[in-house]
């Protein structure tokens, strides 16, 4: 999907009770992770919630530098993620 949906717990949880659905499913399915099934149904009715917030996973994701060092403490290499 290349978006995730931030909702709060109580917000899963009602849909998780209008779905019939584990709140656990329901936090996958926000996340990307399933999409099958009642997952469309889930992720659409939790975009038209006024409390979620939807992200785009490229936005999140942080380049960061990781230095890489020796037993002294010396910097041996970086890393770019």
């Amino acid at each position: 999907m290349g978006q995730v949906i931030k909702l709060g717990a109580q917000g899963k949880k009602e849909l998780a009770v209008a779905f019939k659905v584990t709140t656990a499913y329901v936090g996958q399915v926000l996340s990307g992770q399933k999409t099958g099934g009642k997952a469309p149904a889930i992720w659409e009715a939790a975009k038209k919630r006024n409390d979620s917030e939807l992200y785009n996973i490229d936005k999140i994701a942080k380049h960061e530098t990781v230095k890489i060092l020796d037993n002294k403490g010396n910097v041996k290499a970086e890393r770019t993620n």
